[in-house]
């Protein structure tokens, strides 16, 4: 059952507390598409994360995206609206402030969460693309932060960056990961052959990665990867036979970003699925003002 969690008073305000590392690291992001900071999420905070993600995992609340006798891939949205340390997090964790400092917006608002889990022998990939295709919003001052609650190396799984991909001027469509995912995109041949100006494609990646630039991490629990919405991305599976990889991807607004939610995305999608999902009634060019999107930090 979803039901949109809010925190008054819990509002998270701007101070004068971050430092360097965030201004190089939007430096980066803003150059390169993804960039890393290390040991920004309290350790506190990862071991509730932590605890919330194996209660989510053990309730099912998500769908298994491994195939039969592979190691389990578990996908599932929107975590926050139903797991008390997850909504906790959203409203009163660390984030907020530091997606409006790297977007350099004013007010932030939460998206999504989707919470991404490779267990040892996952053999599933994570498939290139972007994450703009698949959403019901437009704009600049949206960011991505994804936060291991494991160690994240490239033999378990952790996301790798096709790097400066977000200033090609380039949409992809969506792609169907999965059956059932509703994603509309016809084929995979289809999805292959869009191409950016500059004539990159998701098959000539795939395929031809020596004319690519990637940039992927090794992440301790605390460090966090950024992206932009247009920067292409993809992830191995989890080659490993011990080690497991935890992981929320959390979604921030900032202040140019509007509401296009009439085509198709997957919020609409999750609600045809579970009508009780709280997608929200606004007209398309509106700014994303929702109980689903609650404002959690501003500038003062």
């Amino acid at each position: 059952m979803y039901a949109v969690t809010t925190l008054p008073g819990k509002m998270k305000m701007a101070n004068s507390t971050l430092q360097d590392p965030i201004e190089e690291a939007r430096l980066a992001y803003q150059r390169d598409g993804a960039a890393v900071l290390r040991g920004v999420v309290p350790a506190e905070w990862i071991e509730r994360l932590a605890r919330a993600t194996d209660r989510i995992l053990e309730r099912q609340s998500g769908t298994d995206i491994n195939k039969p006798g592979d190691g389990r891939f578990f996908a599932g949205f929107f975590p926050w609206l139903e797991d008390a340390d997850y909504a906790a997090f959203v409203n009163e964790g660390p984030l907020g402030e530091l997606a409006g400092k790297l977007m350099g917006s004013r007010h932030v608002r939460f998206f999504y969460d989707q919470l991404l889990v490779k267990e040892p022998g996952s053999s599933k990939r994570t498939p290139w693309h972007q994450d703009l295709p698949y959403w019901p919003v437009l704009g600049n001052d949206i960011i991505s932060i994804w936060v291991p609650m494991d160690v994240a190396t490239p033999e378990n799984g952790v996301v790798t960056y096709v790097r400066g991909s977000h200033l090609w001027d380039a949409f992809f469509p969506q792609e169907k990961w999965n059956e059932g995912s509703g994603a509309t995109a016809g084929s995979a041949e289809a999805f292959d052959v869009i191409k950016a100006p500059n004539g990159a494609s998701i098959a000539d990646i795939r395929d031809h990665p020596e004319s690519y630039e990637f940039l992927t991490w090794n992440l301790e629990p605390g460090d966090v990867l950024i992206h932009h919405p247009l920067t292409v991305h993809g992830a191995p599976g989890n080659l490993s036979s011990t080690s497991r990889r935890r992981a929320v991807a959390t979604r921030w607004f900032g202040d140019d970003v509007r509401w296009m939610g009439s085509g198709d995305n997957f919020m609409r999608r999750l609600h045809k699925m579970q009508p009780d999902f709280p997608f929200p009634e606004l007209a398309d060019g509106a700014r994303p003002v929702a109980p689903v999107f609650p404002l959690v930090w501003q500038l003062t």
